[in-house]
């Protein structure tokens, strides 16, 4: 890691996934090879991969106790794992820092951001070189998956006809769908057939499958690697 380097902390949640992914078809159950990419984050900075809260990605804990966390307990969490790393490793503390993430993290970062302003402000050491943060296709509320429907009608990637009906018997809550509600179910299953095939991270981009032999899943569905192999 470069000294002189703008450090990068990222973090990454959906479910309990990891940052670090490699291709599930082709594990063979050795370390998987790294390959260069000219295109990589590391060419500017210095990054730090933090897999939080307990359980996400490989991070595990030894006590179901510390298995439960809450998001604000996790942002607490981040703020005081940067404070004992830059301890251990002082050499980095005049590094600009930025944080950054996706999905997930849209809820957590700019809490964390504020814990390490709040931390500056009151002259906390050591003191963390601030510079910014930066956010990809965050998600900032809870009920923002229930946009995704009005998104897509307004997009052409689903007919007046369907938007309409999944408007009447869905009622506008996609997330919290009624099992017994057939029409709704009904419809939201023809919805995710014909999304199916699109990259919902941006649509403007072919989507390229997944590793897994599963149905292709939306994003915010996909599970771990421990649930799918152990």
């Amino acid at each position: 890691m470069a000294k002189r380097r703008a450090r990068l902390l990222f973090l990454h949640r959906v479910g309990v996934r990891s940052p670090l992914n490699f291709g599930q078809k082709a594990y063979n159950g050795r370390l998987p090879i790294l390959v260069s990419s000219p295109y990589s984050w590391t060419k500017f900075a210095s990054i730090l991969f933090l897999e939080q809260p307990v359980n996400t990605g490989f991070s595990y804990a030894t006590t179901s106790e510390a298995c439960k966390c809450t998001d604000l307990q996790a942002c607490d969490h981040v703020y005081e794992f940067l404070r004992k790393w830059l301890i251990n490793h002082p050499e980095f503390i005049l590094n600009p820092f930025y944080v950054s993430g996706d999905s997930y993290s849209g809820i957590t970062i700019p809490v964390i951001v504020q814990l390490i302003s709040d931390g500056i402000e009151e002259g906390k050491e050591p003191l963390i070189n601030l510079k910014g943060y930066s956010l990809g296709n965050p998600k900032t509320f809870p009920e923002e998956d229930n946009y995704r429907i009005p998104f897509c009608h307004g997009m052409g990637l689903i007919s007046d006809e369907l938007y309409e009906s999944l408007n009447e018997f869905c009622k506008g809550d996609y997330i919290n769908i009624d099992p017994t509600n057939k029409l709704c179910v009904e419809n939201f299953k023809m919805f995710k057939n014909l999304v199916s095939g699109i990259n919902d991270q941006q649509i403007l981009e072919p989507f390229c499958g997944t590793d897994s032999d599963r149905p292709h899943q939306l994003s915010s569905e996909r599970r771990s690697l421990e649930e799918d192999f152990i």
